[in-house]
């Protein structure tokens, strides 16, 4: 999880990476006992007997256990597991600045694009440009790849917002990288982002909808942008009876329509 973020520019501390680096060192370094033993016997000077049947021990212990790969991996794990707790205090403490980091990268790709949304219609036909203005024309041409790039850093955003205690859920990744108006039909707002999209992909359509790219300040405390209650099924009165309608708790329409067991 580390390495993704500092790919993308975040970091860790300083006791955390030597602590990996001596972990992965570890993990590459396997003791031969047996080439100890041979090593004593070949040197110049006598060796300790006591400590070469020692190590002679360990290289037939070792030769014994070799084939058990499942119990090494065990050991390994274990290993792993008791590292763990002080590696992920360490990581802890770059979580903010790292979230706040991904927050600048995922601002300085939404300024770039909505300055070339303001500018030309991404879904402009080519033809209507011929006679546009250069800063147009290029504004056209660069705005699949601003969206793009505004794509990989709202991706950095939402892992950094993960790590630093926020949740992975979709409702809240929308508060995470937008401000949608209040006066905005929620209905409406998830059926057109989870419909087709222009050039300019869902980012060209949350700035049709009118919302602001801005990443939330706080990942730990945005309000998810919830989607719509479900229709219902109501009733209205009429000369001739109860009508059945779809009744829109979102929008309290048609007005007057009651639940069934109100209609009685």
């Amino acid at each position: 999880m580390a390495r993704e973020i500092e790919e993308r520019g975040g970091q860790v501390t300083t006791t955390f990476q030597r602590n990996r680096d001596r972990y992965e060192a570890f993990r590459e370094t396997e003791a031969n006992y047996l080439q100890t033993v041979a090593d004593a016997l070949l040197g110049e000077t006598d060796p300790d007997m006591t400590d070469l049947v020692q190590c002679y021990d360990l290289a037939k212990a070792q030769a014994a256990n070799r084939t058990d790969t499942q119990a090494s991996a065990e050991v390994r794990d274990d290993l792993a597991r008791l590292l763990l707790p002080a590696q992920n205090a360490e990581w802890a403490k770059t979580t903010r600045a790292n979230y706040e980091t991904a927050a600048k990268a995922y601002a300085r790709a939404a300024d770039e694009l909505v300055a070339a949304l303001k500018v030309v219609d991404p879904d402009a036909a080519p033809e209507s440009l011929m006679d546009a203005a250069p800063k147009v024309r290029t504004a056209w041409v660069d705005v699949p790849g601003l969206a793009a790039r505004l794509e990989q850093a709202a991706d950095f955003l939402a892992e950094a917002a993960l790590h630093a205690g926020g949740s992975n859920d979709e409702a809240e990744r929308i508060a995470l990288i937008a401000r949608v108006p209040d006066k905005i039909n929620r209905r409406e707002f998830w059926t057109a982002l989870e419909g087709q999209h222009g050039r300019a992909g869902r980012w060209g359509t949350l700035h049709q909808l009118g919302c602001t790219l801005t990443p939330a300040d706080d990942p730990t405390t945005v309000t998810a942008y919830r989607r719509p209650r479900p229709i219902e099924t109501r009733y209205l009165r009429t000369d001739t009876g109860l009508r059945p309608v779809d009744y829109d708790p979102e929008t309290g329409k048609p007005e007057g329509a009651v639940p069934a067991a109100a209609s009685m």
